[in-house]
């Protein structure tokens, strides 16, 4: 299987042009429904080795979970800010590092507890905000991007999506060999 399926299986990000409140909707109930949909992947093979690497030279499975929890933590938080402070400069984090801090390495279970935590609280958030809210702003440090809270749900819908896709294609490598 090729490097690149396995590193970017849906395909890269790409920005929508235009957004309207349907795609909204929509990138809230994918990210209101990660937690369920990466339950039952999980679930789905009790006897897996989630402590390997999903790919060669990745993060093992237990780290890309706990990644996503920290990822949309980060992004819950940034929500919050944007809401609440003009175009505020949001702080970065180095995924990298947080994916070799002790927490990485616990319990699976944890962080998909936190994610089905976080994304109803998130979900609740996002399903109240106005239309005028989705057009609040945040600046990103990398580059200094401004980013609104429209753009940033479908950017963390994609996510989520993402790396569930990763987790499912690294199960299926397995199951191949």
């Amino acid at each position: 299987m090729q490097s690149k399926y396995l590193v970017y299986p849906i395909g890269r990000f790409q920005p929508p042009a235009q957004i309207n409140e349907q795609d909204i909707s929509l990138w809230i109930e994918r990210i209101k429904m990660l937690g369920t949909k990466l339950n039952t992947v999980l679930n789905q093979h009790p006897n897996m080795d989630w402590n390997q690497p999903y790919r060669p030279g990745a993060w093992t499975y237990v780290q890309l979970v706990h990644h996503l929890a920290d990822s949309h933590m980060n992004a819950f938080i940034r929500f919050k800010w944007a809401l609440t402070e003009d175009n505020p400069l949001i702080k970065a984090y180095d995924e990298n590092s947080w994916a070799q801090l002790p927490d990485a390495n616990g319990p699976m279970v944890d962080a998909v507890h936190l994610l089905h935590a976080l994304h109803h609280k998130w979900s609740l958030l996002m399903e109240g905000m106005s239309w005028e809210q989705w057009n609040r702003t945040y600046v990103h440090p990398e580059g200094l991007q401004t980013r609104s809270l429209a753009l940033t749900s479908a950017l963390y819908a994609w996510h989520g999506d993402h790396h569930l896709a990763q987790i499912e294609q690294g199960i299926k490598l397995i199951h191949e060999q």
